[in-house]
């Protein structure tokens, strides 16, 4: 209970600081990269956003770093991407919610 509690309150605070939510699936990663220490991926299929890149938050941060490990192992194999969920943020740019890779 206090962990659905706790999954909630984050995913409230994370919705207030965006403008939306999107889920794209299917993906395969053309490129990625690292910029001031903010890795970010970008899809050859584009994304239903208007933003070009998903950013992936720090490399200071755990999720980051995870993340960042999954798309290097996806892209190393057949770089297909499941689903990506990230958030609009008002200065038009993209963070990533969720990732998930597609098994072989």
């Amino acid at each position: 209970m206090k962990l659905a509690a706790l999954v909630f309150g984050g995913m409230t605070a994370l919705s207030s600081f965006t403008a939306a939510a999107n889920d794209d699936f299917n993906r395969t990663i053309d490129r990625f990269g690292i910029q001031f220490n903010n890795p970010f991926v970008v899809f050859k299929e584009g994304l239903s956003a208007s933003c070009g890149a998903v950013n992936l938050g720090s490399l200071d941060t755990p999720q980051a770093r995870a993340m960042y490990a999954a798309l290097l192992t996806a892209k190393s194999t057949d770089g297909k991407v499941y689903h990506i969920g990230y958030a609009v943020n008002s200065d038009g740019t993209c963070s990533v919610t969720s990732l998930e890779l597609q098994g072989s």
